[in-house]
């Protein structure tokens, strides 16, 4: 039997997200400390030391990628753009996410210090992967995902 080889596709794709974080280190004891890119961006952030130092940040104003250019000698491939699949009954029936539960889950996240647009984006996030309009569960997706993130 021969074996034949199949032709490889090489597309050129971007990401679909990032996740940024930034590395600071307390100037007198030394300590790092790690901040989001959302935390980075707030005004006033501050961080508290361990050795009672509180640091304050430069405020980080954006992040922008740049993505390798390929020469025409180079053979690579556009990338295909995705194809919408056609809805089903059962996503047609999903409903947007309620601003009564986004309100919920926001201020509940804030009493764990997070800032309100923060909250929502969080929120915003887990409510696209899940699609759940249940506060309580809805609440618990941001909580996971926050842990996988680390």
């Amino acid at each position: 039997m021969k074996n034949i080889k199949k032709k490889r596709t090489i597309l050129n794709v971007k990401p679909k997200g990032h996740d940024i974080s930034y590395e600071y280190i307390c100037p007198n004891c030394g300590l790092n400390h790690w901040l989001t890119n959302t935390e980075a961006k707030t005004n006033r952030f501050k961080i508290a030391c361990e050795c009672n130092c509180i640091i304050i940040p430069a405020k980080i104003i954006g992040i922008k990628l740049k993505y390798k250019k390929y020469s025409s000698k180079e053979k690579v491939s556009t990338s295909i753009p995705p194809v919408d699949s056609p809805k089903t009954d059962h996503e047609e029936l999903i409903e947007p996410l309620k601003d009564s539960i986004l309100k919920i889950v926001s201020d509940s996240l804030q009493e764990y210090g997070f800032e309100k647009t923060e909250a929502e984006e969080l929120i915003k996030q887990a409510y696209i992967e899940t699609k759940i309009n249940d506060p309580v569960q809805l609440l618990k997706q941001v909580l996971q995902s926050l842990g996988a993130n680390k």
